[in-house]
């Protein structure tokens, strides 16, 4: 049968409280330490637990946060390789070790007496509700537990006397190494070092009361062993943090902590001493609790007459008070020695969050008072207790203390269970914070993101309007409106611009990415407002506004790499480069620069024949992304082409190796197809084909494959298999989107087959669609001159046909009428094509129109003098009419 007054009991009854925590799901700070935390989703290996933050990041890379908690993340790690990634085991695991926390303190306290009365005042305390029911407060949980066996270690040993003064035994030893794991699980536990040291304080005068000599040597010795063995745990502690920072910091910003970045010292002090009055207040009337302290929730103290400097006197006061008390206790004036401990847990493992040693990133957090709550508690026990027995010859004032005792518990647990409520969904924590901060932007921008995601516009505006009136430079605010203007109006495009520019003149470092929700980024100003720029056609506002980035970003470079590929395609090779170079510039001061866009600039270089820049921007990519296959094989393209052209056998080898590398690497259609185009350059035409087969097997619907391969059948003679896997692939692009299959298919049935007119029909599919739906001109301007050179052929191939019937001849008309008009749409498109004309020409001749043909050939030489074959056709068509003139 379990005693009420039993351990168990405590923590049974406060799990029956806090278990509504098992209903909610991932929020806030939730989302980026466990349900995008790589650490936590296994994808990186353990190791990375110890270089990595709280986060996921890598402690050196300047965005960290440097919370390093990595013994937490392995939790959560464990959680979801346990149980998956739903947040239901995640919570029950908080709330677990929560209640176990409740039991391990019951069981500290027996020798107390009522030891349930503060462990159930600890476990139902509303300020703790965010350490369980939020996911990320199990740091919180996990440090005091580990705490409070540190606490209860040095007391065991203390005890012992002369020759027993050894603590290097393997089991004290491993009591020890808790302060490792105190340490490991949030960065505030290396201050039970100091817990340990002020009872070890304790403890020697503790002798002294009891007779003892306390300048004993061998306790002396054995004090000083003692403290320098806790100071090497402190020395590994500080050495791995130094290591994984690798000379980089936590920044913060004014709005997250006001008071660090006062210019006046008296304002930052008096502020900073508020923030104190603020946690203490909060545990001992927890009514106005809020998941965000940020964004002027609490101002500044900046006049020494304001009403606040009261409430810090009156703190300072009760320090002093207890300070001295404590002091008596150690030097033997008062008996009270039970106070001392509570005190400590009180007082010391808020030092941390104090901003007194370094500057934290928050101005007040309900998370940092778990620890100090267990001291709280038991020093409300104690007095309790102590008021009850006072009272013990009163009947009337006893049972009073009993209902204003009952009337208390029952309040914490109704604001315990509204607290838990509220961490039930983002929905509900954003709008349980507009309750209580009312001056707070974050707060008001938060739930515009939520009515955002509701499809709630105009509220959502409104509400992030209200967040820009309460802080003027809340650029993300500003970005935020502007979206949800950006509706392709001209109107809403007007105003969308105006907020994007705002939004950068309030912060023109501002490009971060904002996640609002699971499927929703917003990026920053400076990309959306390049973005409408581009749709707008007004490509070169766009280009000035990325260039003008002096940071990097992802919603950046997803921005600048997508303009850069415009540009390009639009024939701006000049402004294409600027955008790559800018990003590959920006990149030097990125913490995990990538090899993409060293890809794309190299890409664009090797479209210009820049073949030797393109090498090295392909080896930097290799550089930083070694088993990525994609530079491997571009840079193999390279190294090919320039091997082909120069005759070079070395560098064909080496492109051959490349390509075999990004193989072992990762099978890809790419370079399968690479490899096969080199080995069909070099006449192994069987080698290449099988090449192109692995290729077509790995990617069967990319149509550059198949139309490189039908290329190989046929120079192998396999023209019926080229046939085949063409048509194939013909009949399903019945919108001819991909012009150059049917336009080899035609070439194959043509000149390779002598079938013209089928070769016509197939062109003839993709002649009427193009007219039908509009086609890029370069597109529509190949088919069609494809079109008239079948024509052509079908006139040449029949012009000499002895008897036709007339249905043949119309026939004919009809086939050099069409192949003239497709020639000339076809230059129309494409003026700037020699090619097209010099087709054009022949038919004028062929056709005895020596005049026009005449007026093509010297066409073609003014747009290139050197042009041999219409040099060739000029110099005949002169020889024939000086013959017959």
């Amino acid at each position: 049968m379990i005693s009420f007054s039993s351990p168990f009991a405590s923590a049974l009854v406060v799990l029956i409280i806090v278990s509504p925590a098992l209903q909610n799901d991932f929020v806030h700070d939730d989302i980026p330490a466990i349900v995008r935390n790589p650490d936590v989703q296994g994808r990186t290996g353990f190791f990375a637990l110890l270089k990595n933050d709280f986060w996921g990041k890598a402690m050196s890379e300047k965005t960290s946060h440097k919370s390093y908690r990595p013994l937490t993340v392995l939790t959560y790690r464990i959680n979801r390789m346990l149980t998956g990634s739903h947040a239901f085991f995640f919570h029950l695991t908080n709330i677990l070790l929560h209640s176990g926390l409740v039991y391990r303190i019951h069981s500290t306290l027996l020798r107390f007496g009522h030891p349930q009365f503060a462990a159930i005042l600890f476990g139902i305390h509303p300020i703790n509700s965010e350490s369980f029911a939020n996911n990320v407060g199990r740091a919180e949980v996990l440090s005091a537990h580990f705490m409070l066996r540190v606490i209860n270690s040095p007391r065991a040993m203390s005890r012992v006397q002369g020759s027993e003064l050894s603590f290097l035994t393997p089991a004290k030893l491993c009591r020890h190494f808790v302060v490792i794991e105190t340490m490991l699980c949030k960065e505030g536990g290396v201050f039970s070092l100091a817990i340990l040291v002020a009872l070890e304080i304790i403890i020697i005068f503790n002798r002294r009361r009891r007779g003892e000599v306390i300048l004993d040597p061998d306790l002396i010795l054995y004090f000083v062993y003692k403290l320098l063995f806790w100071f090497s745990f402190l020395l590994i502690f500080v050495s791995l943090r130094l290591w994984v920072l690798n000379g980089t910091y936590p920044v913060f910003t004014p709005p997250d902590n006001p008071a660090g970045f006062a210019k006046d010292k008296v304002v930052k002090w008096a502020s900073f001493a508020f923030y104190w009055v603020q946690h203490y207040w909060l545990l001992l009337a927890p009514t106005n609790l809020a998941y965000d302290w940020a964004y002027g929730s609490i101002p500044l103290l900046k006049d020494l007459s304001d009403t606040r400097v009261a409430a810090i006197i009156c703190l300072f006061s009760v320090v002093v008070f207890i300070g001295i008390n404590c002091l008596r206790c150690i030097f033997g004036f008062t008996n009270n020695q039970r106070v001392l401990l509570p005190n400590l847990l009180l007082f010391i493992p808020f030092i941390p969050a104090s901003n007194v040693l370094v500057t934290v990133g928050f101005a007040v957090a309900e998370r940092v008072m778990y620890t100090p709550s267990i001291g709280f508690s038991i020093l409300v026990a104690d007095g309790l207790i102590r008021f009850s027995s006072m009272l013990k010859t009163s009947q009337r004032s006893s049972k009073f203390l009993n209902f204003a005792i009952l009337a208390s518990f029952a309040f914490l647990v109704a604001k315990t269970e509204i607290r838990i409520s509220a961490w039930q969904t983002k929905e509900k924590l954003f709008h349980s914070g507009l309750t209580v901060h009312r001056n707070n932007a974050k707060m008001f921008y938060n739930y515009g993101n939520c009515l955002r995601n509701q499809q709630k516009i105009e509220d959502a505006i409104i509400f992030y309007e209200e967040a820009i009136r309460l802080h003027p430079t809340y650029s993300k605010a500003f970005d935020n409106i502007g979206v949800l203007y950006d509706d392709g109006t001209e109107e809403g495009s007007k105003v969308a611009e105006k907020m994007y520019q705002k939004s950068i003149e309030a912060n023109p470092h501002h490009p971060r990415t904002v996640n609002i929700s699971r499927d929703l980024t917003v990026q920053s100003a400076y990309s959306n407002l390049a973005s409408l720029y581009a749709q707008k056609e007004r490509l070169q506002e766009a280009v000035k506004v990325l260039l003008s980035v002096q940071n990097y970003d992802n919603p950046y470079y997803t921005a600048t790499l997508k303009l850069a590929m415009i540009m390009k395609r639009r024939g701006f090779d000049r402004d294409a480069e600027q955008l790559y170079q800018h990003i590959l510039l920006l990149f030097k001061n990125a913490e995990s620069p990538i090899a993409e866009p060293y890809n794309h600039y190299g890409a664009l270089l090797t479209e210009q024949k820049r073949y030797e820049e393109a090498i090295k921007v392909y080896e930097q990519a290799i550089a930083l992304e070694p088993l990525n296959p994609n530079p491997l094989v571009n840079l193999a393209w390279v190294k090919q082409t320039l091997g082909i052209s120069s005759g070079s056998s070395r560098m064909v080898r080496d492109a051959e190796q490349l390509y075999e590398q990004s193989l072992r690497i990762k099978p890809t259609s790419e370079a399968f197809m690479r490899l096969g185009s080199l080995k069909y350059q070099r006449g192994e035409t069987s080698e290449a084909n099988l090449e192109y087969e692995e290729a077509r097997k790995l990617d069967p619907e990319n149509h550059m494959i198949v139309l490189e391969q039908s290329i190989v059948l046929v120079s192998a003679g396999e023209t019926e298999r080229a046939l085949e896997i063409l048509q194939v692939a013909v009949s399903k692009d019945k919108d001819c989107k991909l012009a150059n299959l049917h336009i080899t298919l035609a070439k194959i049935y043509g000149p390779r087959k002598h079938q013209f007119m089928k070769a016509a029909s197939v062109l003839e599919n993709c002649h009427r669609e193009i007219e039908e739906n509009k086609h890029e001109d370069e597109i529509a301007a190949d088919i069609k001159f494809q079109l008239g050179a079948m024509y052509h052929e079908i006139v040449r191939n029949n012009q000499n046909v002895s008897n036709p019937t007339k249905n043949e001849e119309a026939f004919l008309a009809k086939a050099k009428q069409k192949t003239l008009e497709l020639l000339q749409e076809a230059i129309k498109l494409k003026p700037g094509d020699v090619e097209y004309r010099v087709l054009l020409a022949q038919v004028h001749l062929r056709s005895g129109n020596l005049k026009d043909g005449t007026h093509v050939l010297k066409t073609i030489l003014k747009l290139k003098p050197d042009h041999e074959v219409a040099t060739i056709l000029l110099n005949r068509v002169k020889e024939a009419e000086s013959k017959t003139s």
